[in-house]
C-alpha cells in the first residue's frame, strides 16, 4: 500500500561496540504465534489487541515526555519487526499494518540470515 513502507536493517557490525537503546521496540512473532514486544508477552497473532494498547500506551508517554526521534523534532515511534522464517509473508505484512495502525512509523522489518553460520576448521 502506498500508506505504508517497510525497511530491512541491516547486518550489525560484529566489531563495534552497541549499547542498548532505551527507545528500541522489537514485536517479534514467535513460533507458537505468540507476540513479544520486546520480550514481553502481547497477544497473539490472532489477538494483536494487546500489543496495539501497549503501543498506544508508550507513544502517548512519549509524546508527553518528549521523546523525540534523533535530529528530528518527531516523537520517537520507530519499531522493529522480526518473524520466524517460515512466517507467511502475508502474515508478517498483516502484523505490520495492525502496528501501523497505532501510529508507528518507521517500521523496520528485521530479518535473521538464513542460513546458521559455519565456521572452519583448518589443520
Amino acid at each position: 500500500s502506498e500508506d505504508y513502507y517497510v525497511f530491512v536493517s541491516p547486518l550489525p557490525d560484529e566489531s563495534e561496540i552497541l549499547k542498548p537503546n532505551p527507545n528500541y521496540l522489537l514485536v517479534e512473532l514467535e513460533d507458537n504465534f505468540q507476540i513479544l514486544l520486546n520480550r514481553e508477552e502481547m497477544g497473539s497473532f490472532q489477538n494483536t489487541a494487546p500489543l496495539k494498547e501497549k503501543l498506544k500506551e508508550v507513544f502517548n508517554d512519549r509524546e508527553k515526555y518528549g521523546v523525540l526521534r534523533a535530529g528530528t523534532n518527531e516523537v520517537e515511534k520507530t519499531v522493529f519487526v522480526k518473524a520466524p522464517l517460515f512466517a507467511k509473508f502475508s502474515d508478517v505484512i498483516k502484523l505490520i499494518q495492525s502496528i501501523a495502525e497505532r501510529g508507528a512509523a518507521p517500521i523496520g522489518l528485521q530479518i535473521e540470515e538464513p542460513w546458521p553460520k559455519i565456521d572452519i576448521i583448518r589443520n
